[in-house]
């Protein structure tokens, strides 16, 4: 494909014509429109920014964020951070008195540690698991190594929450917001272990609303939780979460005043929009390349840096028009650093080489010993069968063929095909997704080390794990004993700085050297991420960074006070409307 077929590709998403089916909407309530049918309404399975937007209206955690991602009081009135005799960092949360279920029973600490150990528990293998590793052994419960009762949470005798940490996590109380986090009902959830959170009826909630009407692929109806600890917190009696992923459905009820907030929308529909209206987010996530280790080729960093260095990624951005903002780096803006933003600190990590980038790739590749381009082996693009994604797979090789000479071939499998063949391996260059729900920047690199979570490319380095062990914690990382075997380069680097066996003795004096050195300052645990990150991204050219997320869509003017967060998450439940 060429790179104007591509571009044309690119700029023809969401124009496309479909089938309207009228958007759900209910009389005397505020219409949001955030995404589909939620998968699940389980804090441990809900993963996607609408589910997990649907849930903070219904479940209240520990804390809860202000606008600017400060955690402040929610079923914690109060908090305390201490060190324990082992030298492990302790909060006591105290809990609020008026924090209470639906039904009227007291929120408890037994809800919140019930809630934690069964999402560690192996029988619920949660997907968002990780999430609690922070806490003293969690890790070791989610993988069945230790009992759950061995997890660092108790309740003390005065009816505090006790939470002692494995390892330091500075934005911990910031992860507590996130609904993974939020308390259960045992008997709630153990008399239906199955089908609990479909049970409208019996759903345990509280957070400011409870469930109403859940009307599958339609509407899920909120009203106001009149047991909730502040009756003054939900503005609006009832919200009204739309269902519906048609495009035209959702365009045609927000241009008739029904929906007042509004995300699954066509393309023409955001260009049209008055600016009033239009709202863009960025996101702390990242859509990256990644290529498989050990390929012909392609697992010489040299050819990854030319690879990287001819796409453009503004052209692409501009292109994809959804909000979303060429990267610098793999960690985006919105992370916390030494004093403040972590990218900013760090500053930006991919080479412009504007009109020039071609030239200048073209002489990595005659450096890497490719001096005709097209002599290179096939270049296997695996992507799954997403509009997004496979869009951007053609604009990539297409810029790859035009620009490179580069011999491409794009293999677009649907889910399950897809996730077997980032098993099996036979791929050069995939794709990677990443959005935190958090401020940590290490969250970034955990998935990269030896056999994390996200590393489907083989890539194994001792060094970054060392580096991310360092700055984000190593009780969570299952480091390599043996060094990987080193890389052709890696080994003759490793030769050229080794000293000669016999070096040339130095002349003896009459004084008598000093052996102390000078004591070296060792380097911050956000110093030791910026390091890991310049190795993965840099040097080792393992992931390449296309773009930082962003979000684009509409409010009407009349709604007010509603919050969106930099995770993808939002908040309305001080959202109401103002006669215009």
């Amino acid at each position: 494909m060429t790179l104007a077929a591509a571009l044309m590709l690119l700029a023809g998403c969401g124009e496309e014509e479909a089938s309207v089916t009228p958007a759900p909407v209910v009389e005397s309530a505020l219409n949001i429109q955030l995404g589909g049918e939620p998968e699940s309404l389980d804090p441990a399975f809900a993963q996607t920014a609408a589910e997990q937007s649907y849930l903070l209206h219904i479940l209240e955690g520990l804390v809860t964020l202000s606008e600017g991602m400060e955690p402040v009081p929610a079923v914690a009135e109060s908090w305390q951070k201490g060190l324990n005799d082992e030298g492990l960092t302790v909060y006591t949360f105290q809990l609020s008195d008026q924090a209470k279920w639906s039904d009227g029973q007291a929120v408890t600490p037994q809800d919140f540690i019930y809630a934690w150990k069964r999402v560690l528990s192996p029988e619920t293998a949660s997907p968002l698991a990780y999430e609690l590793y922070p806490i003293l052994n969690a890790q070791a419960v989610a993988e069945g190594t230790m009992e759950a009762d061995e997890l660092g949470v108790s309740a003390s005798e005065d009816g505090a929450l006790m939470v002692t940490l494995g390892w330091d996590c500075p934005d911990f109380l910031t992860r507590l917001a996130s609904p993974v986090f939020a308390p259960l009902r045992e008997d709630v959830v153990s008399a239906n272990p199955e089908g609990w959170a479909n049970d409208v009826e019996q759903y345990p909630c509280n957070g400011p609303y409870q469930i109403e009407e859940w009307l599958h692929d339609q509407s899920l109806t909120l009203t106001a939780n009149d047991q909730y600890r502040d009756p003054q917190a939900a503005a609006t009696e009832t919200i009204n979460f739309v269902l519906s992923d048609d495009q035209q459905a959702v365009a045609e009820a927000y241009r008739n005043g029904t929906i007042l907030f509004a995300k699954t929308l066509p393309l023409l529909e955001l260009e049209e929009a008055e600016d009033s209206q239009l709202c863009h987010q960025p996101l702390m996530g990242t859509y990256s390349l990644v290529f498989r280790a050990g390929r012909e080729g392609y697992g010489d960093p040299l050819v990854r840096q030319a690879l990287s260095m001819v796409l453009n990624r503004n052209e692409l951005t501009a292109q994809l028009r959804d909000g979303s903002t060429a990267a610098e780096a793999l960690i985006p803006q919105g992370t916390t650093g030494e004093e403040g933003d972590f990218r900013k600190e760090g500053g930006a990590l991919l080479e412009s080489y504007g009109e020039d980038s071609s030239e200048a790739a073209l002489e990595l590749l005659r450096e890497a010993g490719w001096e005709n381009p097209s002599e290179l082996p096939t270049l296997v693009y695996l992507t799954n069968d997403s509009s997004l994604h496979t869009r951007i797979a053609e604009y990539v090789c297409g810029v790859w063929e035009q620009k490179l000479g580069l011999k491409t071939e794009i293999q677009i499998l649907g889910w399950n095909d897809y996730q077997q063949a980032l098993t099996e391996g036979d791929f050069d260059v995939t794709r990677s997704a990443f959005l935190s729900t958090h401020t940590d920047p290490g969250a970034f690199l955990l998935g990269w080390i030896t056999d994390g979570a996200q590393n489907v490319t083989g890539y194994s380095s001792a060094a970054f794990d060392q580096l991310v062990a360092g700055g984000y914690g190593a009780e969570v990382l299952a480091i390599p004993q043996e060094e990987p075997e080193a890389s052709e380069e890696e080994e003759k680097e490793t030769s050229q700085e080794e000293e000669p066996a016999s070096a040339p003795a130095e002349e003896e004096s009459g004084e008598e050297e000093s052996t102390e050195e000078e004591p070296q300052e060792q380097p911050s645990k956000i110093q030791l991420l910026h390091q890991a990150e310049q190795l993965l991204v840099q040097k080792d050219r393992a992931v390449v960074p296309l773009f930082w997320y962003g979000q684009e869509y509409l409010a009407a003017d009349q709604l007010m006070n509603w919050c969106d967060y930099p995770n993808g998450w939002n908040l309305f439940v001080g959202a109401y409307t103002e006669e215009e």
